[in-house]
């Protein structure tokens, strides 16, 4: 399962040369819609100060520039933003330079003039890895907040596009108000089930978490999926069938909500 929504992937550019800073944001709207240059800075000042209103995914900085110089931008970037992927643009190669731009884990060394082939096999590979981990950290923050452990300064509403279908499921009949004795072994028979496995052949669900109720033989089922669209009897009726086959003659009972629900309501 890994399908993921198609998100711009924006690019700042550091160069005091307009010629050149023009040149390469064409190149790179050029290779594909996914990239956007969201800035466009002559130093690396210019560069921090755009940085601080708009992170980006990757930085392309020249080393030669007045104030703050490409070297001292990676750096501060780096500590600020670690996240960004950071490449360097040089008129001329320097193995100190090029040595100092590793240590600060920068991802390519581009010497101008930068070919279009060269340019679009890396932003390839640079978004492949950039769109992982994206992803990765979606599925981080969900997991976050459904455990409770979801840091106070962000709240699931951050979490962009997320859809999650809602079931219920109760193994034996529904504890009533007077209390109904709770089958032995409830583990074992959750095992048996192996609801993870069995959702695997949803093409359209992105993930599944089990949330355990209060009550041992009950269960959320939340379904994550990128396509809102995807109808909730389709799951149920799969769900249900599956349930028939492996609950022998263990009653249950689901309960799915029809629609579903943004994270940020659930």
């Amino acid at each position: 399962m890994n399908t993921h929504n198609t998100q711009k992937i924006t690019v700042l550019i550091a160069e005091d040369e307009d010629i050149i800073l023009n040149n390469i944001a064409k190149k790179i709207e050029k290779i594909s819609p996914e990239f956007l240059v969201c800035g466009k800075a002559s130093s690396g000042k210019e560069a921090l100060e755009l940085m601080s209103q708009n992170p980006c995914d990757i930085l392309i900085t020249d080393i030669e520039m007045p104030g703050i110089n490409g070297l001292e931008l990676i750096k501060q970037v780096q500590k600020l933003y670690p996240s960004t992927r950071i490449v360097i643009l040089s008129g001329y190669s320097n193995f100190e330079y090029a040595r100092t731009a590793i240590r600060y884990g920068v991802v390519e060394y581009l010497l101008k003039p930068v070919s279009f082939p060269f340019l679009s096999e890396l932003f390839a590979k640079l978004a492949d890895e950039i769109r992982q981990e994206k992803y990765d950290r979606k599925r981080e923050i969900l997991s976050l907040a459904l455990k409770g452990d979801l840091p106070d300064d962000m709240p699931p509403n951050m979490i962009p596009g997320s859809e999650v279908l809602l079931i219920h499921l109760t193994l034996g009949n529904p504890p009533s108000s007077y209390g109904t004795p709770p089958v032995k072994n409830c583990t074992a028979l959750w095992e048996a089930l192996d609801l993870t496995g069995f959702f695997r052949q949803f093409p359209k669900l992105e993930h599944l978490w089990v949330v355990d109720e209060a009550y041992p033989l009950q269960k959320f089922l939340l379904l994550h999926l990128e396509d809102s669209s995807y109808p909730a009897d389709y799951f149920c009726l799969s769900l249900q069938k599956y349930l028939r086959e492996h609950c022998d003659s263990l009653p249950f009972t689901g309960i799915i909500y029809p629609d579903a629900i943004p994270y940020s309501n659930l």
